[in-house]
């Protein structure tokens, strides 16, 4: 017999810088009368497609990063300078994987994720710093009296 009603579910999300869609999930429903005995078969599918991470967790957020547009699951997804205490100078934007650069801001700390321009400027900040001190101990007088600070 054919089929007698089929139902299809699918969960999607357009990309705004790439104008692609990904498919994030999809489910399908099938019902269909047996040709022996006439009963009613229902078939139930469920398809989760995985994220770009590889993940098939719940959705965490887009890329932010020009030309990625990427979506990774929740446990992945990052945001730039850090998701519960945003560093200050970051911009928050959100990242995937690929494209969170990490950087240990001090010693014992965990590293924070950045986006490509924030970790441009920072590098560039501290390296300046260093340059700036490498020029200036020849002429800056080491008395002993302070405390590391």
């Amino acid at each position: 017999m054919a089929w007698l009603r089929k139902i299809f579910n699918k969960k999607i999300s357009q990309n705004p810088q790439t104008g692609k869609i990904d498919h994030l999930d999809q489910t399908g429903e099938y019902h269909k009368l047996k040709e022996e005995d006439g009963c009613l078969v229902s078939y139930h599918i469920d398809n989760k497609a995985n994220h770009h991470c590889g993940c098939f967790g719940l959705e965490g957020g887009r890329c932010a990063e020009p030309g990625c547009g990427v979506i990774s699951c929740v446990r992945c997804h990052r945001h730039c300078g850090g998701t519960e205490n945003p560093h200050p100078s970051s911009c928050g934007a959100p990242l995937c994987r690929e494209h969170a650069n990490y950087l240990q801001m001090a010693e014992g700390q965990a590293a924070i994720p950045f986006c490509k321009n924030c970790y441009g400027k920072l590098v560039r900040t501290q390296r300046w710093i260093s340059i700036g001190r490498f020029l200036l101990a020849p002429f800056v007088e080491d008395t002993g009296d302070h405390d590391g600070r």
